[in-house]
């Protein structure tokens, strides 16, 4: 049957009725949507209705039969029925309503969920945006945010997923854009449930209206398994340059994560990567020299070319882009020492930076690359010797490698006291290894 009006007077209706207000509760338990008769005036009158909960007890009587409150579908008006004037009650499903009637089922619906949810059954929301159209457009955003909001996302997610994506097609809206975000969130918290959406999120990175949103629905999924989003990793190089902050960020954080597990699936967005170290968001840098530095752990060639961009990062003002830099520089100096080492002097200016990781890396890297040039380490024994006193143990006893392999004019008496008496074993061995280099 197609409904096309609220009322309908125009068939015989035999009587009915209800023995107890649990059976009525049971119909409004079963759908949404209600074709109600009900006697009045020595009539019956038919109507298309929602079930308007009355919250108040004040608003039951204290005596006499149940009462149940309904709304008119195409309206606000509300009417109260008791139960002897009750005649019949059936669900309508949604899809059997004409067109012209979505309208007023979805505002209704929108209605019910920022106030009665438990009365909206998510079947029935389900199967409202399975037929809504783009002229729908925000309206049934609002339905979907709504329900994700007022209902337990992750059995809304389970019932909606499929009808989400569609609806993100259509018009771009900023309720649009919070139905990403509740995405995103679900993605944090279900990871599983959303992955197998990753080519829609992914198709979504083209649209500069919900690319940012896309986008960190991606590397929320890469958080939990990046080989979630490694179908995606090629689109995501559209988002690299993308205006906002938010997106290139986003974006370089789900290049880190992939390549914590999958470093050489990003070998084709390489430059790309790159490019990113010298973004002008902190943020973007930062994540760009965390996903290059897990490339070139595992693949030094990978990043041997910009070894001078890195060194320019050295007296960067952000302690953890230094460290990010130090660090990649060490990675490449296990296999490329020669290009490395011509920065000696930034390096070694680094092992009295005030942060530790910031020093520890350094004099990492000052190991890794030393034996390339043993001349431009020795030429900075000031700072070497000065090392020594480091709070750090391991960049004591880097500094006692870096010496001894050097030969660094550095007071032997230095390093006979961190022999006999340096809490860490580490530095008491590379003290005497270094003692025994000099002699």
């Amino acid at each position: 049957m197609t409904w096309d009006t609220p009322e309908r007077r125009d068939r015989p209706l035999t009587d009915g009725g209800f023995e107890s207000a649990d059976d009525v509760r049971d119909v409004l338990d079963s759908g949404y949507v209600f074709e109600l008769t009900y006697r009045t005036d020595g009539d019956r009158r038919t109507f298309l209705v929602t079930h308007d909960e009355i919250k108040r007890p004040s608003a039951r009587p204290l005596h006499g039969p149940p009462v149940f409150r309904f709304r008119l579908l195409t309206g606000e008006k509300r009417m109260t029925v008791d139960l002897p004037s009750l005649v019949a009650l059936h669900r309508v499903s949604v899809e059997q309503l004409a067109d012209p009637l979505r309208e007023s089922i979805i505002k209704s619906m929108v209605h019910d969920l920022s106030d009665t949810p438990k009365n909206v059954p998510l079947t029935e929301v389900e199967a409202v945006l399975r037929t809504v159209t783009e002229a729908d457009g925000e309206s049934a955003q609002q339905l979907a945010l709504n329900t994700l909001r007022a209902r337990d996302r992750a059995e809304a997610f389970e019932q909606l997923g499929e009808r989400l994506f569609p609806l993100l097609r259509g018009e771009r809206t900023s309720v649009g854009t919070l139905v990403l975000r509740e995405i995103q969130q679900h993605a944090a918290s279900q990871p599983a449930a959303v992955a197998p959406y990753v080519s829609e999120l992914t198709s979504m990175t083209l649209d500069s209206a919900y690319r940012a949103g896309a986008v960190s629905c991606l590397a929320t999924l890469a958080e939990d398994d990046p080989g979630h989003i490694l179908d995606a990793v090629a689109a995501l190089e559209t988002t690299v340059d993308a205006a906002d902050d938010n997106t290139r960020k986003w974006t370089m954080y789900a290049y880190t994560r992939v390549a914590t597990a999958y470093p050489e699936a990003l070998f084709p967005v390489l430059d790309s990567i790159v490019a990113g170290i010298g973004d002008e968001n902190e943020s973007v840098r930062t994540n760009a020299l965390s996903a290059l530095g897990r490339i070139a752990g595992q693949y030094p060639d990978a990043a041997v070319d910009v070894v001078d961009e890195l060194a320019d990062l050295l007296d960067h003002e952000n302690p953890t882009v230094r460290g990010n830099a130090t660090g990649l520089l060490a990675d490449i100096a296990q296999e490329h020492p020669e290009p490395v080492i011509q920065h000696a002097e930034a390096l070694a200016g680094l092992l009295t930076d005030d942060s530790v990781d910031v020093r520890s890396n350094a004099a990492i890297a000052l190991v890794a690359a030393g034996g390339a040039n043993p001349k431009s380490v020795e030429a900075e024994h000031e700072q070497l010797e000065a090392a020594l006193e480091d709070t750090d143990a391991t960049v004591r006893a880097n500094a006692c490698t870096l010496i001894g392999n050097a030969h660094a004019p550095v007071p032997v008496e230095r390093l006979e006291e961190l022999r006999e008496s340096d809490p860490d074993e580490r530095v008491r061995e590379r003290a005497a290894w270094a003692l025994e280099r000099l002699s």
